[in-house]
């Protein structure tokens, strides 16, 4: 499963500071327990198929590879394209809030440390904030919106900020994998 720390003079990866698969597993297994147990979660569950365990292996095997641990999901299913395989459901700030909060619920109760746990909450929020689609109250027109129709933001990008080759420096995008 996880090698060593220090083999090699590399710094252990998430996967490994985890406890390799069976550290990982814990937690997602506790990620979707609280998802499936707790009231406040309701409106994250109403989400989710009535059986979860075909999203517990989905969240497993991609996180597997996303710290840097073996890619499950790549062998199974090729590139994970998140924002693609989320625009199905309405994901808003509530519904990033509600998951996030159960992900550091979950962090907290495997007693993950809290510098590796600090770091992942920060590296879920970039992805999670990228998955939102839909527009909660306040937030401005269409360009506050991650739109299903690429093309129609990016034409409203445009006319806020001009077309990407007038602007000084791009917009961030979420990694893929764990940073380095």
């Amino acid at each position: 499963m996880s090698s060593p720390a220090g083999q090699g003079g590399a710094e252990p990866t998430p996967f490994q500071r985890l406890g390799g698969e069976a550290g990982l597993r814990a937690l997602v297994d506790r990620f979707y327990d609280l998802m499936d147990l707790e009231p406040s979660y309701a409106r994250l569950r109403a989400l989710h198929p009535q059986a979860l365990a075909g999203s517990r292996d989905k969240l497993f095997w991609f996180l597997c590879g996303w710290m840097g641990g073996p890619d499950h999901y790549q062998q199974r299913f090729g590139h994970p394209m998140l924002r693609a395989r989320h625009l199905p459901y309405a994901i808003g700030r509530v519904e990033r809030d509600l998951w996030l909060a159960c992900m550091t619920q979950a962090l907290h109760e495997c007693q993950v440390a809290p510098a590796l746990a600090q770091r992942l909450a920060e590296s879920f929020h970039g992805t999670a904030d990228w998955m939102r689609n839909r527009r909660t109250a306040g937030e401005a027109g269409c360009c506050g919106l991650i739109r299903a129709d690429l093309a129609f933001s990016r034409r409203c990008r445009w006319r806020r900020r001009g077309p990407p080759a007038a602007r000084s420096k791009p917009r961030p995008r979420p990694a893929a994998r764990w940073p380095a």
